[in-house]
């Protein structure tokens, strides 16, 4: 992972953080306001490209193939991570590009 980020009167700011995932990239735009309490973050996410091979399934190889797109926009507060977690709302956004699904009959 790779964070720049400012903290300039209270409110954090890491515009981009970049990583790696699942044999992807994922950008995150992250900010939050430390001043009040409970802490208030802001997060977007965006997980690029994605072969469906690369998400865990029970079956090998998975009945499914294509490339997914994730992206989530999500608010929180709390003054840890289970609150953050707990008390968070958002959307979350996944798309399947060139996707095809071919379960195995069995008998």
């Amino acid at each position: 992972m790779s964070a720049p980020f400012t903290i300039e009167r209270g409110l954090i700011k890491a515009p981009q953080v970049t990583g790696h995932f699942m044999g992807g990239n994922v950008l995150l735009h992250l900010d939050a306001d430390a001043i009040k309490s409970p802490l208030r973050p802001g997060l977007r996410c965006t997980r690029g490209a994605c072969s469906w091979r690369q998400v865990p399934h029970k079956s090998e190889p998975p009945p499914y193939a294509g490339t997914l797109l994730l992206q989530i926009h999500a608010q929180g507060r709390g003054d840890s991570l289970h609150a953050l977690a707990a008390g968070a709302n958002g959307n979350l956004s996944a798309r399947c590009c060139r996707g095809r699904y071919a379960p195995r009959w069995r008998n």
